[in-house]
């Protein structure tokens, strides 16, 4: 039941605004959910009772994640998802120096322990016996567990009595390939200190680092005077009049867009003033009008705005109307303006963020 809803709702967007559908990254994500839950449908019943069938449950899973979209109307919820996209060009770069570090590590452990006896800390899973024991060995070392007991370890020399220099094929042979070496006192040290220093303390701060400055920049967008949400209802308010995305709108649809933005955009008193909230108020408004010719009328917007103050609001926000385009007005002209109007009312010097520039230029 749910799945029909979901489908008839794509459905519906899609007539409705064609390929406008997909500008909004919210719209391609219901969209992406609604094709896996669909796949999942199909194949829970083309495959019934098969092995595959197994795998329709992870398929099922899709419809779990509109869980998601609640990130839209929880404003902490939505600094902490538009962190985690700031933040990924820079952790992708600290994994990717992390997992190489770790690589050369592994690969120099394998040199310096690999024969290493067995012992508490070392074992048959715990080693440097291989590339990909070893890795996991250090991705252990690395989160902190143990690592100094680990270290002390393969410090093992053959003074203890404990192991065997020199371990040929022959000792492994004649001990079931059960590895007797030694470690090394001095080399374990350097190699356990430097890697902690390199990877546990000065990568993964450094990626703690990056998550802060990403949550910093998130804050900006979400917060202050003009917030990431409040440009987006400039757009989703402008698309009403522009569904084709030119750029431009007629000076009346200006008007109507000035007196349905809601704030820091929009001016509360100009809409109490102009819209009216039901078409019985409407009604009663349009019959107290002298001048007909004087007034500019939206029905469909319930807007009575008297030809006069039109001519002022261009004048305050300094509008330019371009006589070529049939004296209409262009969106940059508009939102410079708007953003101007809102800083200024509140400081003198002002300057957007440049994430939030970013985001508008995309």
């Amino acid at each position: 039941m749910f799945a029909a809803i979901f489908n008839v709702e794509m459905v519906l967007k899609l007539i409705g605004l064609g390929w406008q559908y997909f500008y909004s990254g919210w719209n391609v994500f219901d969209c992406i959910v609604v094709i896996g839950t669909d796949g999942g449908i199909i194949l829970n019943f083309t495959t019934s009772g098969s092995s595959i069938s197994t795998a329709t449950t992870v398929v099922r899973a899709f419809r779990i994640m509109r869980i998601v979209r609640l990130i839209r109307s929880q404003e902490n919820i939505k600094i902490i998802l538009d962190t985690l996209v700031n933040i990924i060009p820079s952790i992708t770069n600290f994994i990717t120096l992390m997992f190489l570090m770790i690589f050369i590590y592994a690969a120099l452990g394998i040199n310096l322990f690999g024969l290493t006896r067995h012992k508490d800390y070392i074992t048959d899973k715990n080693n440097f016996e291989n590339v990909g024991k070893s890795i996991i060995f250090l991705f252990r070392c690395a989160t902190g567990e143990d690592w100094n007991k680990i270290m002390h370890e393969f410090r093992v020399t053959s003074e203890s009595g404990e192991c065997i220099d020199d371990q040929d094929y022959h000792v492994l042979t004649n001990n079931k390939m059960v590895t007797l070496g030694c470690g090394n006192s001095v080399g374990s040290l350097a190699y356990f200190l430097s890697f902690l220093v390199l990877i546990s303390w000065l990568i993964l701060n450094l990626s703690v680092a990056a998550v802060i400055e990403g949550l910093e920049n998130a804050r900006q967008e979400n917060t202050g005077l003009v917030a990431g949400d409040d440009v987006q209802a400039l757009l989703d308010c402008w698309m009403e009049y522009d569904p084709k995305a030119t750029g431009w709108i007629s000076v009346t649809d200006f008007i109507c867009l000035i007196i349905e933005l809601p704030p820091p955009f929009g001016d509360e008193e100009l809409t109490k003033e102009w819209q009216k909230e039901t078409k019985t108020e409407f009604e009663a408004a349009k019959r107290k009008m002298y001048n007909k010719n004087s007034y500019y009328v939206n029905e469909e917007k319930r807007i009575i705005v008297k030809n006069k103050d039109i001519l002022k609001i261009l004048k305050s926000y300094k509008i330019t109307t371009y006589e070529s385009k049939n004296h209409k007005v262009h969106f940059k002209d508009i939102y410079q303006k708007l953003v101007k109007k809102v800083f200024l009312e509140e400081v003198e010097d002002f300057e957007i963020s440049k994430h939030l520039k970013t985001k508008i230029k995309n």
